[in-house]
């Protein structure tokens, strides 16, 4: 027998849910991309934006992907119709029988897949939540440069939990230290500017914290006495930014503090800035130590002029545009396979109800791959954490 994923030609068995309104070209092929079987939700669709959203996402994946279509819509026969002249490969569909349909969608072949038989079925929920907002009007409060750098401050015309980044260049290939566009050779263009002013300058907007869109699938499979549910969460819109580098080893590289692996990839030598964007671990000792220990902004602003809106470079890398990656994410929170015994054989026992189960929570995490570990799953401006570990319980419950 095949499994699901081999039917379907994807990386793992899930069906993204055909959410209406919410499921559309880019949002199936995300899905796609990521490894699932990414579905475009016709429900809240006319014909002409269907065939928009299938062309969308056919020019962002060549992974498959389907359409789910709900037969009470009063263009479902157009649709029908639709997928077969787009070449979709693959159809759900819902509220109402789609036989009239299926023998134009097998002669094309688009692949059919039964969601219930006498002995199968196949429960589906999901719930989701977007979040759009804009700041529209100019703060009163006064924030401090971390509050930028962490998402906390309210900047007007950019969503909530915006945060900033330096923009990096490149490693100096002389030393390998990281070179930021600070307006270094321009600072006579930050005087008399105001915090925020000289952030929006020299800093470049990373993104948000919180995700534009989050959700839950429920699935639940029975076949027989075995039961499979399975709950996913996801989140797309959100940016993180990584574990900094350089601030645990600031002062030198000592026996209590951990040296991170991607050390081993850091710039050595002249010509390895052509290979990494992991700057030099420069030792307190080193001549050249002292002109990249602190910055040209930390001049007290009232002989500069200029806010101080940067420590030093290794702070700055931690903080820079080339740290920030997408905090987009899939995740099995929870897995639980159940079988239930036959009543008929527990007839001549003193139990009525007698069940095995193993349940799994935090099964897997599919994310960007340069978190490494850490949590995709953050809270608003709660600091980044390693990811929860899967865990696993076997129950034996009996009913008397």
């Amino acid at each position: 027998m095949k499994l699901l994923n081999e039917i379907l030609g994807t990386k793992y068995p899930i069906i993204q849910g055909g959410m209406a309104n919410v499921a559309t070209g880019e949002f199936a092929a995300a899905c796609s991309n990521a490894g699932a079987l990414g579905l475009i939700g016709s429900g809240g669709m006319d014909a002409d934006s269907l065939r928009e959203n299938i062309r969308r996402c056919r020019a962002l994946t060549d992974k498959p992907f389907g359409v789910n279509i709900m037969l009470m819509h009063p263009q479902a026969d157009e649709f029908a119709k639709i997928v077969v002249e787009e070449g979709v490969k693959l159809v759900t569909t819902g509220a109402g029988n789609p036989g009239k349909y299926m023998a134009a969608w097998k002669a094309a072949g688009i692949t059919v897949i039964p969601v219930q038989t006498k002995d199968f079925q196949w429960k589906f929920s999901t719930y989701y939540s977007g979040n759009f907002n804009k700041v529209q009007t100019a703060s009163v409060e006064s924030y401090t440069l971390s509050d930028y750098l962490n998402g906390t401050a309210l900047v007007d015309g950019a969503a909530i939990g915006s945060f900033y980044s330096y923009k990096f260049l490149g490693l100096n290939p002389s030393n390998g230290t990281p070179m930021f566009d600070d307006y270094n050779d321009r600072q006579h263009l930050l005087e008399y500017k105001t915090l925020e002013e000289t952030v929006l300058m020299t800093m470049k907007k990373s993104g948000q914290r919180d995700p534009i869109f989050s959700g839950n699938f429920s699935n639940s499979f029975t076949y027989k006495n075995l039961s499979l549910s399975m709950n996913l969460s996801y989140s797309i819109g959100s940016k993180v930014r990584l574990f900094p580098l350089y601030s645990p080893v600031l002062s030198g590289v000592s026996s209590e503090t951990n040296v991170r692996k991607e050390f081993l990839n850091r710039w050595m030598a002249p010509g390895d800035e052509q290979y990494t964007n992991i700057p030099v671990i420069m030792s307190p000792a080193d001549p050249e130590y002292v002109n990249y220990i602190s910055h040209f902004s930390g001049t007290q602003v009232s002989v500069s002029h200029i806010q101080n809106f940067a420590s030093n470079v290794w702070n700055m890398y931690d903080n820079s545009d080339l740290r920030v990656v997408s905090g987009n994410y899939l995740k099995c929170s929870s897995m639980t396979l159940r079988y239930n015994i036959n009543p008929e054989w527990l007839k001549k026992t003193p139990f009525s109800n007698l069940s095995l189960s193993l349940n799994a929570l935090n099964l897997f995490t599919i994310s960007a791959k340069e978190l490494k570990g850490q949590d995709p799953s953050q809270a608003g401006f709660a600091k980044p954490n390693l990811s929860v570990r899967p865990s696993y319980t076997f129950q034996f419950n009996v009913t008397f």
